[in-house]
């Protein structure tokens, strides 16, 4: 496993684990809280980094990216479902 792989896993860890209880908010208030000028680009940006993060071999890197990419998904699905504003 390379250093860069562990390290960029970590960081994408910490940030996931952040991201949990807002999403946790976001179905239990049934509100989409983040915008879709924000969860659109974030959501397909992380999914295209964990394409990248794949070819580089570093794969845990990848699959936590993955994991974070899917987490601001669920912003987007939020914010599609609960349209209210």
């Amino acid at each position: 496993m390379v250093l860069q792989d562990l390290i960029i896993s970590i960081i994408n860890l910490i940030l996931s684990i952040s991201l949990i209880p807002e999403v946790y908010l976001g179905f239990r208030k049934r509100k989409g809280f983040i915008t879709l000028r924000t969860s659109v680009p974030t959501t397909f940006s992380l999914y295209a980094l964990s394409i990248v993060y794949y070819t580089l071999d570093l794969n845990l890197a990848a699959l936590t990216s993955l994991f974070m990419a899917t987490l601001w998904l669920l912003f987007l699905i939020q914010k599609i479902i609960y349209k209210k504003d």
